[in-house]
Formats: structure tokens, sequence, C-alpha cells
């Protein structure tokens, strides 16, 4: 097959979305990504250099068979921005026209787009979000939260009275700057539905970052699906909750209808309720999303194992979710409602039929199921997958565990694929599991924060890369045992400690 060219804009500079979706892709003898120099990408909530993207974008458009790119980085400079900006409507206008005047140079590329629904933390921070976050963030989802049911549902007397006090508590002029930003993306994305109306866009995906039943993010949510009805583009646009995996389900997309495949995926859950749970930072059930996301990544459900291309093993909590940080004070569904032995029993069995299996550890929430692992460890049958993800929120790990998935089945060469296998279990499962907590000690001892690493962060990644390697040998002593040797170096992308990024010494 001759060789297809994909370009690719992420939707900021953290591996999870520049370097996932490129890993996934390495050794692929078939594709090429395109992605742009990480020195345009911005940082964190600087914006990226727009009309230098543009630029790259307009340079390498024709000469690609498709390409996916991110809204938020093309349009606002990234994710963060798309929080913060103050863009005007004659900017995106004049964006529209550019991306329709690229179409129409070059009718054959196919571009797809990914533009999320903007999120609303129920927390208080000003780490991701506008600064006056900090102080009313909690109070501002709160608000929205009651707003949006009072006009779907109605409240009860003390809800009436919640939201009377949080109206005077919110500065009028924070929530006026917060409502408009909204407003404005919403617009954005509207605008965004009419280049899929009128063909410019052969695909559309919509992630929900942190979603919930209630509030700001639903009322937008809402507002979006009437345009879509209303415009009757219903089979090119996909809504689901999800974020950072978006780049790497959408490249995965791309890449099988440039070639025409649907790989059949048979989906084998570790748990008896699992497909019932609602997981956190989620509004909908856990099975409701694997059918979403095996859709949006062109993948068709199967249910014959032994004639499925792909096994798509989803460990799962008993009952409730919880996030793995706490994961030593589990709840005790984690045992009593599922059988964790069993599970591991027929992945084995999946292995050695020798049918390609990916793992979706969805067991918690940020980060890996320490217990799975270890079983998986003695079982010897961590290195027999072609992928294990269990990162962040539950659609994070399955749309980027079904994008492995894909590119495995594309012949991806094994040494890729096994560093990549290896990246995952090193960040997810241990990382984020165990070894954050950890570091946060040692940051805190030194009168910094987990948001903040000051001028520490070579020292804090030093002390992780030791820690990693001493709970590898003591937990997964059976995998891998060239580990240690290879070597990794551990940095911070956004001086914080809640993602790592992994470079591999040799």
């Amino acid at each position: 097959m001759p060789l297809k060219t994909m370009l690719y804009l992420p939707l900021d500079e953290r591996p999870c979305n520049w370097l996932f979706p490129q890993m996934m892709t390495r050794g692929v003898a078939e594709l090429e990504l395109l992605a742009p120099p990480k020195e345009l990408l911005g940082r964190k909530k600087t914006p990226a250099d727009l009309e230098g993207l543009w630029a790259f974008v307009e340079e390498n458009f024709s000469r690609s068979s498709c390409a996916v790119l991110s809204a938020e980085m093309l349009f606002l400079g990234g994710l963060l921005p798309s929080r913060l900006h103050h863009m005007s409507a004659a900017w995106i206008a004049r964006c529209m026209e550019r991306l329709r005047a690229l179409k129409e140079s070059s009718p054959e590329t196919r571009l797809y787009l990914f533009e999320l629904i903007m999120r609303t933390p129920r927390y208080s921070s000003s780490d991701e979000e506008p600064d006056y976050y900090q102080e009313y963030g909690e109070r501002i989802f709160r608000y929205g939260y009651l707003k949006d049911k009072q006009a779907r549902q109605g409240l009860d007397a003390r809800e009436q009275e919640d939201l009377h006090s949080l109206a005077n508590q919110i500065p009028p002029e924070h929530r006026a700057d917060y409502e408009a930003r909204r407003n404005f993306n919403a617009a954005l994305l509207e605008n965004v539905l009419e280049l899929v109306q009128d063909g410019v866009v052969e695909l559309l995906y919509i992630p929900q970052d942190d979603s919930c039943e209630f509030g700001y993010t639903a009322i937008d949510q809402k507002r979006i699906h009437q345009a879509i009805r209303r415009m009757g583009v219903e089979d090119k646009v996909y809504m689901h909750p999800g974020a950072d995996e978006a780049g790497a389900e959408l490249v995965a997309r791309a890449w099988l209808e440039l070639t025409g495949h649907s790989p059949r995926v048979y989906v084998e859950y570790g748990s008896p309720l699992a497909a019932q749970i609602i997981p956190l930072y989620e509004d909908r059930i856990l099975g409701a999303s694997v059918e979403q996301h095996l859709l949006a990544c062109g993948c068709e459900r199967w249910d014959d194992p032994w004639t499925a291309d792909l096994i798509l093993a989803v460990n799962a909590p008993g009952r409730v979710m919880q996030e793995s940080a706490d994961q030593q004070e589990a709840d005790v569904t984690y045992q009593s409602f599922r059988c964790l032995r069993a599970f591991v029993k027929r992945i084995g069995r999946f292995v050695e039929a020798g049918k390609p299996v990916a793992v979706a550890d969805c067991a918690y929430a940020n980060g890996g199921d320490l217990e799975f692992l270890r079983l998986m460890d003695k079982a010897g049958l961590l290195e027999k997958l072609v992928s294990y993800k269990g990162w962040n929120t539950n659609c994070n790990t399955l749309g980027t565990t079904l994008a492995q998935g894909v590119f495995a089945l594309a012949g991806q060469d094994a040494a890729q694929l096994r560093r990549n296998l290896l990246y995952h279990l090193l960040d997810d499962g241990l990382y984020q599991a165990l070894v954050r907590a950890e570091v946060l000690c040692r940051v805190r001892q030194d009168g910094l924060s987990y948001f903040d690493l000051g001028g520490g962060a070579q020292e804090y990644g030093a002390y992780a890369e030791q820690r990693l390697l001493e709970h590898w040998r003591e937990r997964l002593p059976s995998s891998f045992s060239d580990l240690a040797s290879a070597g990794v170096e551990i940095w911070f992308p956004w001086n914080r400690l809640f993602e790592i990024g992994i470079t591999w010494r040799t």
C-alpha cells in the first residue's frame, strides 16, 4: 500500500495529546504522521503561535491524505487558552474562511476536526481555569448545576435557597465573564457544525470534558445537540465524554477510513456490573461509553471472540468507582462484586489462542488497578498484550486503548508496540496509582505544591524514576526484565505532578 500522510494538530503540548498519537503511529510502515514542532504549541495557559500553526497547516494540507485538527488549538491557541481567551467574532469568521479555502484548494484531502464542550470543574482551582476560579470555582459549578436543574426538573426549597445564595456570593463580573466565554465557544462550535453541513469537514468529534448530569456543560450539550439535529448532521458528529483521547482516537478513525477497514472488536468486561457503572467525571454508564467509542473509532462491536480481530478487555470496578490513589482503602465491592482471577484467566485464554488483547484498565479513576496488574504479571500476560492503558478518566482510557489496538492491527513493529505498552504500565499503572503520591510527600516537605514544583522538577523527576523502578521490581518482577537496563527519564510537562512524560535513555 502506498504511503499515507496524515496532518495532525493536537489539543495541547502534553504527551497525551502531542506524543501519544505519534507513539501509536510510529512503526506503521504505510503511515506518516505530520505534527507541528512543539515550540509552536504554546505552554499550558500561554497560547500557541496561531499564525505559525496556520502556516504549518496551509503548507502541509494539500500533500496530506487527511488532516486531523484540534479546533481549540487552531482557533484559540490550545485547551487552557480556550478557557481564558478574549477572541473576537471577526477572528473566528476569518478562521472559517481559511478552512473553507483550504478544502477548496485540495478537495481530495479529508478534513477531520475535534472540539470540546467546555468543562465546568466542581472544585475551586485556577490551575487550568481563570484566576477567579481559585476562589469561586466550586460555587460557579454549583450555581450552574442548580440553574440547569431548576429549568429541567425543578428544585426543592433547600436547593432554591442555595441558588439564591450563590447568585449573591459570586461577583457578577466573574459570572458574566465565564458565561460569555462559554457562549462564545458554543457559537464557535455551531460555526464548525456549518462546515460539517457544507461538506468541508468530513467528521467532527465533540468530547465532553468532566461532564455531569446538570450544569453549564449540560446546558451547552443540549444547545449543540439541537444544532446537530437542526442541521441534519447526526451521522457526521460524535458526542461522548472525554477530551485528551480525542486526537488519538480520531487519528485511528481517519486511518481506518483511508484504508477501508473496520476491525471487529469483542468486549470482555472484568465484572458483572461493569457496563452499568457510571464512572467518575462522566455522565453515563460505562457500557454506553464503550459502544460510543467503538463507533467513533471506526470499529464494529463483535459478539464472537474467536472470530473478532481484537479483544477489548475492560477492567472495571465491582459496583462503584474510586480514585486509584485510594485503592489501599478500596470499597469492599472491588472484592465482593468482581472476580479478578477469573477475568485474568479469560484474558489468558484469548492470548493463548493468538488473539490480540488490548486492556482498558477502568477499575479506578486516574491510575491503574495494582491488584489486577500483579495478577497479570504472575500469569505472564503483561508482555503479551497489544495495549495497556489506565490513565485519567474512563473515556481517556477507552479511546486511546482502541486507537492503539487499531495500529497494532495495522502492523506496528514489535519494538514500538512494546515501548508503548511499557510506557503506560509505568505511567498509568505505577506512577499515577502509587508514585505520584510519594513524590507529593517530598514536594510538600520542600514547601511546594502539587500544582507548582518550582525549580525542583528535575530532582522530583529523578526521585520518581527511582521509585518507579523499585515498585516495578517489587510488584511486577516477571515482566520486562530489561527495564532497568533501558533506563527512563521522567519529566513534568506543566511543572506539576498530575501528568508526566517518559523518555527512554536507550
